[in-house]
């Protein structure tokens, strides 16, 4: 099996959550914040909680913003799409709302790696993790899929999530199927939080994300 990399890892999904107090000019800039993003975004409405949701059906984004919160879910085509398109729109609404300092930035990705089908990623976990040996006679024999969770504290924390699974995604443009991805294997979801910094370290979070996730996730994969 190839060692694990962000080359032969699919990338599902993508979510921002940004989370920081009440910003103080969110009323007075919520229009240009529209025409802002309006090429990105071309469908937007406002809640009647006086939020703003905004979504670009072609690309599978959505993003939901309000006084105290921005929350961005995609499925990007690869890492570097995602970072660069996210950190643009981060950056635009951070310019325009000026938080006084971040409380929390999560960036959570759901990945696969490919297998012949879960079956055999199931078996690549139970292979790595767990004992078989030592369970019992019923546990050897029961059908079960096995799920392993972790969690890692550095200047920043992790999350992650490892268990068998399967994906499909269609994309459609103008009512047709231009793409059908169907994938089976070992599903990665991983959680990268930094609570209590400043807007730049934030935007330095989401560009070196790529490297946190070669050096959290695929650096433990393939020692075990």
């Amino acid at each position: 099996m190839a060692a694990f990399s962000l080359e032969n890892l699919f990338v599902d999904r993508a979510i921002i959550d940004i989370q920081y107090p009440d910003s103080l000019n969110f009323n007075e800039v919520k229009g240009e914040i529209v025409n802002k993003i309006q090429d990105i975004f071309p469908i937007y409405n406002v809640q009647p909680n006086n939020s703003i949701s905004f979504t670009n059906p072609e690309k599978a984004t959505n993003l939901s913003l309000s006084i105290n919160r921005i929350g961005l879910d995609t499925e990007p085509d690869n890492i570097n799409s995602f970072i660069s398109s996210s950190k643009i729109i981060i950056e635009i609404l951070l310019d325009l709302l000026k938080p006084t300092k971040i409380k929390r930035i999560g960036i959570r990705f759901f990945l696969i790696k490919q297998f012949r089908d879960m079956d055999e990623a199931d078996k690549f976990l139970k292979s790595k993790l767990i004992k078989t040996s030592s369970l019992p006679k019923e546990l050897k024999e029961a059908k079960h899929r096995t799920q392993l969770t972790f969690y890692i504290k550095k200047e920043y924390q992790v999350n992650i999530r490892l268990l068998s699974g399967a994906h499909q995604r269609i994309n459609i443009k103008d009512s047709k199927i231009m793409q059908d991805i169907k994938i089976e294997g070992l599903i990665i979801d991983g959680d990268f939080f930094y609570e209590n910094i400043n807007v730049k370290k934030a935007l330095e979070f989401i560009n070196n994300v790529k490297n946190y996730i070669e050096s959290d996730i695929c650096y433990f994969l393939n020692y075990l």
